[in-house]
């Protein structure tokens, strides 16, 4: 580890912002109708925010519960399984959210690159050390206290931002490889279909695949 990386911990870092579980709300405090999103486990995915719940409250649910609403790059830390201490950032294009007590906030100071945390604690190290922590035995949990004593090893803010440059760099290309595997697919789909129904001949562009000149 280099000499300028400092060791600390996620209550370290939500002790400049905010670390605190969701809200407790049951079935009978929820409203379909409601303009407040009540985001679920199922919502937080590895690096991503997956965006596969339905769940809402109305401002009087959300003001009698006293809910915390969310800012946009809240870091969302689930504490149950799988995997245990998935995260990802909060998008800034929802409605007013809360979530539930079994995702943990984390909304970090200034000196802090949230896009950098999410990617540490989504790293494998932090993932087994939050296993580790695992409490229950029909349904297995992460308290926030053993998630905020989980130490971390963090280069300057400076540093923080090149490493997210590279990294989200690196996912562009993926993803772009990514589109252009489906494209290709569809493609050969469409491409064999056309061909084996007698009605098309190869086209000549496509001489190469046949090793023509």
């Amino acid at each position: 580890m280099r000499k300028d990386w400092k060791e600390t911990t996620l209550g370290e870092i939500g002790s400049e912002g905010m670390f605190a579980d969701g809200d407790w709300v049951e079935s009978k405090d929820q409203d379909p109708n409601g303009e407040y999103r009540l985001l679920q486990l199922a919502d937080i995915g590895d690096c991503r925010f997956l965006n596969k719940s339905n769940r809402w409250l109305n401002f009087e649910q959300f003001q009698r519960l006293g809910c915390t609403e969310l800012k946009p790059e809240d870091i969302l830390i689930a504490r149950m399984p799988d995997p245990i201490a998935r995260a990802c950032l909060l998008p800034a294009d929802l409605p007013t959210c809360a979530t539930v007590v079994d995702v943990a906030i984390l909304r970090c100071g200034p000196k802090f690159n949230p896009r950098f945390l999410v990617l540490l604690i989504n790293d494998s190290k932090f993932r087994s050390a939050a296993a580790a922590l695992l409490t229950g035995t029909t349904r297995q949990r992460i308290s926030r206290s053993n998630l905020s004593a989980i130490g971390l090893t963090l280069p300057s803010a400076t540093e923080q931002r090149r490493i997210v440059d590279v990294i989200e760099s690196v996912d562009s290309t993926v993803t772009t490889a990514e589109d252009s595997v489906a494209n290709a697919r569809s493609l050969r789909s469409a491409l064999l279909s056309d061909l084996l129904s007698g009605d098309h001949e190869i086209p000549k562009s496509y001489d190469k695949f046949l090793g023509a000149a």
